[in-house]
């Protein structure tokens, strides 16, 4: 395979047509996807196209034919899709049904409410034949991949995210061509009718993926962490991996070694290639050989976007090989991604397949020319014979040589994958290029010994598990490395580019009868409340990493939180947190060494001579759990500007009696401690122009009817998350979900 080495090291000098037709075709998903119902537009100008560019021999005719095929392409499979249709049905069809599924995933338990989440197709609707997935939440008898069952229940549309930064479960099923979500009644379980119905190749590839969990496992039962890791490495990381050591992973920026990627997938292939070379086959029947087991291991991995990318690009490279053919892996690269969208246009909208399109190709066209950059001052004269150096001096300038590249290789991928990964996900780790540097070669030994651990499993047990030990070994310096690079102060950031230049704002978040509230202003950011441990972790947090959040300035604890001590520790390892507000709560910070009571506020602002941020407390003492007579938060005053911004974390007549605070443009209003909200008192004591409330549901009934007297009022369960923010002297206020208020300066 010596052409295709050699034909990586000069990417600019390949032939790759297959490059423009793939950008293209991504380009021609890209404008599909906001209106795929205009597909029949797009195959009338691809017809058109077709008619006036016949005998035009061009790349860029044969671009624009792709462009346009795959926009229709794109738009005729979303739209025909039954679970399209069914979700954009006006009205849309919540009755009663009873449906017939085939379970297409393994299912996972909710102990806590008893179900079963699964991918579902869906092939009967009251006795109508139909073909559409769904995402099943059924209960019953354990169920498995391939079962078919009887269910009755309801079909909904998956709900959108209220919040900025919450995961959008509805644009990932979306992604998946899912529209749709099936919940059965409690008190009707489903029935199996029928087992064994699915594809036979995913039910033996899934049974083949639990015996190497556990082949993975032996002698390893004692250390959970480990086992899993080892497990992630080979296979890829799963819902059985603890979601703090893939945190782990992903704060060093070593996460790829938990999705199954290309890594493992040329690792495996280019081990079966030498051992059937060793045993002196042909070339081309070596090649060929790599397809089955490319392919298997793609099937082990569930299919994921990198294995697929990889699994395609090796057997196109395979096929070249075979036929004696010189490959060029940008172009191999390219046609793997126009196959892969021909399958499915989805595909493209995955994060896996962005970053392992985007770090292959950078591998390719950049590796080779950096690492002989950096290895350019070690480099010695090309005319001085090498024999004339002494051993040691061989020995340095190679292992120098290996170093730039495997330094060139960290540094590429780190900078290739960066943007990506600050789009999608708003984090990005600073050690990632050092880490790698330590943990790949460590990792690599690790997938070796995991292999020869399962074939020698077949024989012996025992040797299984003394290689599983050496595993053992390796992975705990691994897991060392790694926590010791999560000690080095900022090793890996929050960065969100669109929220460096949004003006000072107040947000509320949706998070149920809590209430949570992030203040940006001056450059400072504090956070009132953050919710339940659950919420904290679902909503508040990836919240502020979407907003680039790194330190929070001021902490502010106006309700009690359940395991408020190690929510305090989250809280702080995620986020510096400078100072713990002036609440009775503030006593917690002596469970948490790092939190530092100091009493440091904003400067005053020196247009309006007040300070942007004041606290105002109750006259009564709160109570806490040492009986001190501490006085709770009753308010806090955000100035923007000319603008007054009040929250209540508490509502009721005694508080709102007693305080003194004056006008509001904006009142957020928190938790109703009354057995009424006073609404009226609130009106005239304030006087505000724009009222936030949770909503209730008599409130969010009544607010369909338009009723303009009194404030305009947004509904947090409604309006999603509402922000209240400067714009060019105005006041904006701006539900997460679309709706607008705006408060012009002079109209105060």
């Amino acid at each position: 395979m010596q052409e295709t080495v050699s034909s990586s090291f000069l990417p600019f000098r390949q032939r790759a047509p297959f490059a423009g037709l793939f950008t293209a075709a991504a380009l021609g998903v890209l404008a599909s996807d906001q209106h795929p119902e205009w597909w029949p537009a797009w195959s009338a100008a691809f017809l058109c196209a077709t008619l006036v560019v016949w005998k035009v021999s061009s790349t860029l005719p044969a671009c624009l034919l792709t462009f346009l095929i795959f926009a229709f392409w794109h738009g005729n499979q979303v739209t025909t899709d039954a679970g399209y249709q069914r979700s954009r049905a006006q009205p849309f069809d919540g009755n009663e049904h009873t449906v017939t599924l085939l379970v297409l995933s393994e299912p996972k338990l909710d102990q806590l409410r008893s179900i079963q989440r699964f991918t579902a197709l869906v092939s009967c609707v009251d006795s109508r034949a139909t073909h559409f997935h769904v995402s099943a939440e059924c209960c019953g008898e354990p169920f498995a991949y391939g079962d078919r069952i009887i269910a009755q229940g309801n079909f909904s549309v998956p709900t959108r995210p209220l919040n900025p930064g919450e995961f959008d479960f509805a644009d990932y099923l979306r992604r998946q061509n899912i529209y749709l979500n099936f919940r059965t009644h409690r008190d009707l379980p489903a029935m199996v009718v029928a087992q064994n119905q699915g594809n036979p190749l995913m039910a033996i590839a899934l049974a083949l993926r639990h015996r190497i969990l556990r082949g993975l496992q032996e002698g390893l039962q004692d250390d959970s962490e480990v086992a899993q890791t080892i497990q992630g490495m080979i296979l890829g990381g799963r819902a059985e991996t603890n979601p703090a050591l893939k945190e782990l992973f992903r704060d060093t920026g070593t996460i790829h070694l938990f999705a199954a990627s290309g890594l493992q997938v040329g690792l495996f292939t280019g081990l079966a290639w030498r051992c059937l070379r060793y045993l002196r086959l042909p070339r081309q029947s070596a090649a060929l050989a790599m397809l089955p087991i490319a392919l298997a291991y793609c099937a082990l991995t569930g299919f994921y976007p990198a294995t697929v990318r990889a699994t395609v690009m090796t057997m196109l490279i395979a096929v070249g090989v075979s036929f004696d053919r010189p490959v060029a892996t940008i172009n191999s690269l390219c046609g793997s991604g126009l196959l892969i969208l021909l399958h499915d246009t989805q595909e493209l909208f995955q994060t896996g397949f962005e970053l392992s399109f985007v770090a292959v190709f950078a591998i390719l066209a950049a590796v080779r020319p950096f690492g002989h950059l950096l290895y350019r001052p070690f480099q010695i004269d090309p005319f001085f014979p090498v024999r004339l150096l002494s051993p040691c001096q061989r020995t340095w300038h190679t292992a120098m040589l290996h170093l730039c590249e495997l330094f060139s290789l960290s540094t590429v991928c780190w900078g290739a994958t960066a943007p990506v990964l600050i789009l999608q996900e708003h984090h990005l780790s600073l050690v990632s290029i050092f880490t790698n540097l330590l943990v790949v070669p460590l990792a690599t030994t690790v997938m070796l010994l995991g292999v020869t651990a399962l074939l020698a499993g077949i024989v012996s047990h025992w040797i299984a598990a003394c290689l599983n030990n050496s595993s053992w070994l390796i992975t705990k310096l691994i897991l060392l490395i790694l926590h010791t690079a999560t000690l080095v102060p900022c090793h890996s950031v929050n960065v969100a580019p669109c929220s460096l230049l949004e003006p000072d704002r107040v947000t509320a978040l949706s998070v149920g009868s809590d209430h949570v509230l992030h203040l940006h202003f001056q450059g400072q950011n504090w956070l009132i409340n953050t919710g339940k441990l659950s919420q904290w972790r679902s909503i508040t947090e990836p919240y502020l990493r979407s907003q680039g959040v790194n330190r929070l300035d001021e902490l502010i604890l106006c309700d009690r939180a359940p395991h408020e001590t190690e929510l305090l520790q989250r809280v702080n390892s995620g986020f510096q947190v400078t100072q713990l507000g002036p609440s009775p709560q503030r006593r917690k910070a002596d469970r948490i060494p790092s939190l530092r009571e100091k009493q440091s506020y904003p400067p005053v602002d020196p247009e309006t001579r007040a300070a942007p941020v004041e606290v105002l407390f109750s006259e009564q003492p709160a109570r806490i759990e040492n009986g001190t007579g501490d006085p709770g938060v009753d308010a806090l005053l955000v100035r923007l500007n000319q603008f007054r911004v009040l929250i209540l974390p508490k509502v009721n007549e005694a508080s709102l009696a007693g305080l003194k605070c004056g006008h509001a443009d904006v009142v957020y209003c928190g938790r109703h401690t009354g057995r009424r909200f006073p609404r009226d008192l609130l009106i005239a004591k304030l006087s505000p122009a724009i009222l936030v409330l949770n909503g209730t549901k008599s409130e969010l009934a009544a607010n369909t009817v338009h009723n303009h007297s009194g404030p305009k009022c947004f509904y947090l369960k409604q309006d999603g998350a509402v922000t209240a923010a400067l714009l060019n002297g105005e006041l904006v206020v701006r539900g997460y979900c679309g709706s607008e208020a705006r408060l012009p300066s002079l109209s105060r």
